[in-house]
Protein backbone atom coordinates (compact mmCIF):
# COMPACT_ATOMS: atom_id res chain seq x y z
CA UNK A 1 0.00 0.00 0.00
CA UNK A 2 2.67 2.06 0.73
CA UNK A 3 4.40 1.83 -2.41
CA UNK A 4 1.28 2.72 -4.37
CA UNK A 5 1.14 5.67 -2.61
CA UNK A 6 4.43 6.52 -2.78
CA UNK A 7 3.68 6.00 -7.14
CA UNK A 8 0.47 8.20 -6.98
CA UNK A 9 2.64 10.68 -5.37
CA UNK A 10 5.66 10.88 -7.56
CA UNK A 11 3.18 10.60 -10.50
CA UNK A 12 1.00 13.51 -9.20
CA UNK A 13 4.56 15.70 -8.62
CA UNK A 14 5.96 14.59 -12.32
CA UNK A 15 2.64 16.06 -13.66
CA UNK A 16 2.52 18.91 -11.78
CA UNK A 17 6.69 19.62 -12.62
CA UNK A 18 5.67 19.18 -16.44
CA UNK A 19 2.54 21.74 -16.42
CA UNK A 20 4.57 24.26 -14.59
CA UNK A 21 7.42 24.08 -17.76
CA UNK A 22 4.75 23.77 -20.37
CA UNK A 23 3.26 26.94 -19.05
CA UNK A 24 6.41 28.53 -18.39
CA UNK A 25 7.28 28.09 -22.06
CA UNK A 26 3.67 28.77 -23.66
CA UNK A 27 1.69 30.59 -21.55
CA UNK A 28 4.35 33.07 -19.94
CA UNK A 29 4.55 36.07 -23.22
CA UNK A 30 8.90 36.61 -21.79
CA UNK A 31 9.63 33.03 -22.51
CA UNK A 32 11.32 31.48 -25.51
CA UNK A 33 8.07 30.64 -26.84
CA UNK A 34 6.17 33.40 -25.94
CA UNK A 35 3.94 36.13 -27.39
CA UNK A 36 6.98 38.38 -27.88
CA UNK A 37 9.38 36.16 -29.55
CA UNK A 38 6.56 35.05 -31.79
CA UNK A 39 5.63 38.62 -32.78
CA UNK A 40 9.86 39.60 -32.99
CA UNK A 41 10.71 39.45 -36.93
CA UNK A 42 13.99 39.90 -37.69
CA UNK A 43 13.38 40.84 -41.11
CA UNK A 44 12.08 44.42 -39.33
CA UNK A 45 15.47 44.77 -37.23
CA UNK A 46 16.30 48.31 -36.82
CA UNK A 47 18.63 50.45 -34.91
CA UNK A 48 17.54 53.78 -33.53
CA UNK A 49 19.27 56.85 -31.50
CA UNK A 50 17.52 58.43 -28.93
CA UNK A 51 15.96 59.82 -25.31
CA UNK A 52 14.88 58.10 -23.16
CA UNK A 53 10.81 60.22 -21.90
CA UNK A 54 9.33 57.77 -19.71
CA UNK A 55 10.23 54.65 -18.22
CA UNK A 56 7.76 51.83 -16.74
CA UNK A 57 6.95 48.46 -16.05
CA UNK A 58 4.98 46.28 -18.71
CA UNK A 59 2.31 43.71 -17.45
CA UNK A 60 0.49 41.93 -19.36
CA UNK A 61 -2.15 40.50 -17.13
CA UNK A 62 -1.62 37.70 -15.49
CA UNK A 63 1.83 37.78 -16.56
CA UNK A 64 5.02 38.84 -15.09
CA UNK A 65 6.40 42.49 -14.59
CA UNK A 66 8.53 43.45 -17.85
CA UNK A 67 10.28 46.79 -18.61
CA UNK A 68 9.49 48.94 -21.32
CA UNK A 69 10.58 53.09 -22.07
CA UNK A 70 9.30 55.65 -24.40
CA UNK A 71 12.31 56.45 -26.67
CA UNK A 72 11.90 59.96 -28.18
CA UNK A 73 13.41 59.99 -32.06
CA UNK A 74 14.18 62.11 -34.47
CA UNK A 75 10.89 60.44 -36.59
CA UNK A 76 8.72 60.36 -33.16
CA UNK A 77 7.96 59.02 -29.54
CA UNK A 78 7.68 55.15 -29.60
CA UNK A 79 7.53 52.22 -27.37
CA UNK A 80 10.23 50.14 -26.67
CA UNK A 81 10.01 46.33 -25.03
CA UNK A 82 13.09 45.48 -23.29
CA UNK A 83 12.14 42.31 -21.82
CA UNK A 84 11.18 40.32 -18.72
CA UNK A 85 12.13 42.65 -15.19
CA UNK A 86 13.58 40.38 -12.89
CA UNK A 87 16.20 39.82 -15.71
CA UNK A 88 16.75 43.94 -16.91
CA UNK A 89 16.61 44.87 -12.69
CA UNK A 90 19.22 41.81 -12.40
CA UNK A 91 21.75 43.26 -15.37
CA UNK A 92 21.82 46.82 -13.20
CA UNK A 93 21.87 48.92 -16.10
CA UNK A 94 18.92 51.50 -15.00
CA UNK A 95 17.68 54.11 -17.66
CA UNK A 96 16.01 57.26 -16.89
CA UNK A 97 13.99 59.91 -18.36
CA UNK A 98 16.60 62.05 -20.61
CA UNK A 99 18.84 59.17 -20.94
CA UNK A 100 20.46 58.82 -24.55
CA UNK A 101 20.08 55.11 -25.70
CA UNK A 102 20.68 53.47 -28.90
CA UNK A 103 18.05 50.70 -29.48
CA UNK A 104 18.36 47.44 -31.57
CA UNK A 105 15.17 45.75 -31.94
CA UNK A 106 12.48 44.62 -34.37
CA UNK A 107 9.39 46.85 -35.15
CA UNK A 108 6.73 45.43 -34.96
CA UNK A 109 2.26 46.29 -33.92
CA UNK A 110 1.55 45.99 -30.13
CA UNK A 111 -2.37 46.28 -29.60
CA UNK A 112 -2.34 48.23 -33.29
CA UNK A 113 0.89 50.92 -31.63
CA UNK A 114 4.28 50.97 -33.64
CA UNK A 115 6.84 49.68 -31.00
CA UNK A 116 10.12 47.93 -30.96
CA UNK A 117 11.25 44.85 -28.90
CA UNK A 118 14.39 45.45 -28.57
CA UNK A 119 17.80 43.35 -28.55
CA UNK A 120 20.04 45.38 -27.20
CA UNK A 121 20.76 48.59 -25.66
CA UNK A 122 23.52 50.50 -25.16
CA UNK A 123 23.53 53.82 -22.86
CA UNK A 124 27.22 55.07 -22.78
CA UNK A 125 29.72 52.83 -22.59
CA UNK A 126 27.37 49.93 -21.46
CA UNK A 127 25.43 47.48 -23.52
CA UNK A 128 22.25 45.80 -22.22
CA UNK A 129 21.87 42.33 -23.98
CA UNK A 130 18.04 41.08 -24.44
CA UNK A 131 17.49 38.88 -27.27
CA UNK A 132 19.93 36.48 -29.35
CA UNK A 133 20.18 37.03 -33.34
CA UNK A 134 17.14 34.77 -33.94
CA UNK A 135 14.69 37.10 -30.99
CA UNK A 136 15.13 34.04 -28.03
CA UNK A 137 15.37 36.26 -24.72
CA UNK A 138 18.68 35.81 -23.28
CA UNK A 139 17.42 35.82 -19.87
CA UNK A 140 16.31 31.39 -20.42
CA UNK A 141 20.22 31.16 -20.81
CA UNK A 142 21.56 33.26 -17.39
CA UNK A 143 25.19 32.01 -18.37
CA UNK A 144 25.30 33.75 -21.63
CA UNK A 145 23.96 37.02 -20.56
CA UNK A 146 25.92 40.17 -19.67
CA UNK A 147 25.66 44.08 -19.60
CA UNK A 148 29.14 44.49 -21.41
CA UNK A 149 31.54 47.34 -22.29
Amino acid sequence: MKKIVFVGVLLTLSLMLAAASYGQQAGDVWANKGRYTRLYDSKTMETLNGEVAAVGKYTPPGQPDGVRFTLKTDQGPIEVILGRGSYVEQKGLKFEPQDKVTVKGSRVAVEGKPTIIAAEVTKGEKTLTLRDGNGMPVWNRQSTCAVGN
